[in-house]
Formats: structure tokens, C-alpha cells, sequence
């Protein structure tokens, strides 16, 4: 049962082991900061460094679109910020020290800042996203933000270096499937953790309730009672009484066989039928997401015209179409 349990846990751990893309990890760190900081306290974000400026502006500007949507938190005025940036000399083309954050902080007003760093493991193509929210006043880091991420092609382009391709639809609902039979491994290893963690519970809780079940249908009740022998009564009334004696027994425990194998073969029963809907759920589920990101691409490229918020040079928020033509 122990080495059951290591197993598992070593599965759910390599299920969220998987780098996301920056953008998912971006709508993560404002939901996380959201709920840790102080509601509708001032947060101004200072930024985000990579090794590209239009990268960083990009993660910058995600990052205060999606603090904004979830509206619990009081964002510092872009234009603002830039302004004191100029006046301090103000740079984040590198590592900024705590203290110089903190001034900054401070004279815009804010209670929090929030600044972040893009670097890349090694040589791979994976790169590590650490945001901090640190307090103005005591410096102290009040939360903090960490995720491997691979960056897609748009990212990839800005920053200079080649994305990971990755097919839309690489991998069949077959193949997901079948590993989802070990307790949801196909679900973690293609990024969807919720249905890992579903499948994971539903094995567990099938095959405990067939084991179960077997267990009590297997256990041994013991050789029924042997019935009295006339020979060793010397009247009849007490042989009677002895044989009712014998046949209360015998009654009693052929309820209790029978209660048992009525439990046995209805945890039995269940532990199949949740096995069974935990393996169709492993195959459902794979086709469903197949066919809403196979529905999402037709849609992103059937869509020529897009509109958005984004921040002008002067740091105002001013609308943004943007079309694509295709020749």
C-alpha cells in the first residue's frame, strides 16, 4: 500500500511538472496576487525582464490586463510610472535592486510592486517566469510567483530564438486513453491536471471497493457446526434442545455468509462500475479537448479581424484592431 501511494504521488507531481505556456502563467500569477494582496490596495508593476524589451513589454502589458479583468486590486497609472521611471533614471534593462524598487513604489503611491524575471534553464527550451509582489514600506516580499515555461511562436519570435513546435493535435485520444488507465497519466502528461487528478481518485476508489469486495467475499467463516449425536444424550428432550441449539448456529451463520456475500458482491459491483466510468471518462474526455482546440485553431484562423485594449507610447490605453491577410 505504501509503495501504492508513492506511486501515485510521484504521478500527480510529474503531472504538474510540465511547463506551460507564458501567458497561462501570467493569468496564474494575477489570479494568485489577487487573492494574497490586499483588496483595492495600489500595485504598481514595475515590470518584467527578459533579454528582449518587446517581450517584456508584452508580459508587462499582460500582466496589467489580466490584474485589471479580475478587478480586486487597485493597478498604478502607466503613464505615471513611466514618468517617474524617466525622472529616476530609471532603468530595468538588468537586476534592480529591492531599494530602488521600493522608492519607485513610494513615489507613485503604491502599497505593492510587482516585478518579474524571464530566464532561461540552461540551454534548453524552457525558461523560468519568477514574479515578486513586494511591500513598499517593509520590503518584504509578500508573495511570489515561479513556473517553467516554453515560450510559442509569437514569444519566441520577439526574444529572437526558435519555439518548440508543437502540432495542434499531437496526440491521439487512443494513445491518451490508455494511459489514462494508469490512474490519469495521459491527462497529466498532455496538461490537463483536473482530469488527471478525477481519474486518479476514480482507480483508486474502483479498485479498493474490488479488492474490498473480494476480500469479504474470500474470507473464511469457518466449518459450519457439527450436529449433536443422539448417542451421547440420555434423554430425548435434552437431544432436542441440543439439535435447536444446532440448527440456531447453522442459521445464524448462514445469515451471516449471506450478508457478507451481499456486501462482497456489492462493493464488487460498485468498484466495476466506477472502474468502467473512470475508463470511459479516460477516453471522453481526450476527444472533448481534442475537438475544442482543433475548434479554437479553425477559429483563430478563420477570424481576420481582432480587437483589443493596449497601451499607447505615452502609456494611454487606446483600442487596437488588427486584420490579417491572406494571399
Amino acid at each position: 500500500m505504501k509503495k501504492l501511494i508513492i506511486f501515485i504521488s510521484l504521478l500527480l507531481c510529474a503531472g504538474f511538472a510540465f511547463a506551460a505556456d507564458v501567458q497561462t502563467a501570467l493569468k496564474e500569477t494575477a489570479e494568485q496576487f489577487s487573492a494574497s494582496l490586499k483588496p483595492k490596495s495600489v500595485v504598481a508593476i514595475i515590470g518584467i525582464h527578459s533579454e528582449s524589451p518587446v517581450l517584456s513589454d508584452f508580459m508587462l502589458d499582460e500582466l496589467t490586463l489580466r490584474l485589471v479583468q479580475l478587478k480586486k486590486l487597485t493597478i498604478a497609472d502607466r503613464a505615471n510610472l513611466e514618468a517617474i521611471k524617466k525622472e529616476m533614471s530609471f532603468q530595468l534593462s538588468g537586476e534592480v535592486g529591492d531599494e530602488s524598487i521600493q522608492q519607485l513604489g513610494a513615489k507613485i503611491g503604491a502599497e505593492t510592486v510587482i516585478q518579474g524575471t524571464l530566464k532561461q534553464l540552461g540551454k534548453s527550451a524552457r525558461y523560468t517566469l519568477t514574479i515578486r509582489a513586494l511591500d513598499v514600506t517593509t520590503a518584504a516580499v509578500t508573495d511570489m510567483y515561479r513556473a517553467n515555461v516554453e515560450l510559442n511562436e509569437i514569444e519566441a519570435e520577439m526574444l529572437g530564438v526558435k519555439a518548440v513546435k508543437k502540432a495542434p493535435t499531437q496526440y491521439s485520444v487512443a494513445s491518451v486513453g490508455f494511459q489514462n488507465l494508469l490512474f490519469g497519466l495521459g491527462s497529466y502528461r498532455t496538461g490537463h491536471p483536473g482530469d488527471g487528478a478525477v481519474l486518479t481518485v476514480g482507480h483508486l476508489v474502483g479498485w479498493s471497493f474490488l479488492f474490498a469486495g473480494l476480500g469479504v467475499l474470500l474470507d473464511d467463516n469457518g466449518s459450519p457446526p457439527d450436529p449433536p449425536d443422539r448417542d451421547h444424550f440420555g434423554s430425548t428432550d435434552s437431544y432436542n434442545r441440543a439439535f435447536r441449539d444446532y440448527e440456531d448456529d447453522l442459521n445464524r451463520r448462514n445469515r451471516i455468509m449471506a450478508d457478507k456475500a451481499a456486501t462482497g458482491l456489492g462493493l464488487m459491483i460498485s468498484g466495476v462500475l466506477i472502474e468502467v466510468g473512470s475508463i470511459i471518462y479516460g477516453f471522453v474526455m481526450p476527444a472533448v479537448h481534442l475537438k475544442r482546440a482543433r475548434a479554437n485553431a479553425i477559429a483563430a484562423n478563420d477570424t481576420g479581424f481582432k480587437f483589443n485594449l493596449a497601451y499607447t507610447s505615452s502609456g494611454d490605453i487606446a483600442p487596437q484592431l488588427s486584420y490579417k491577410i491572406r494571399y
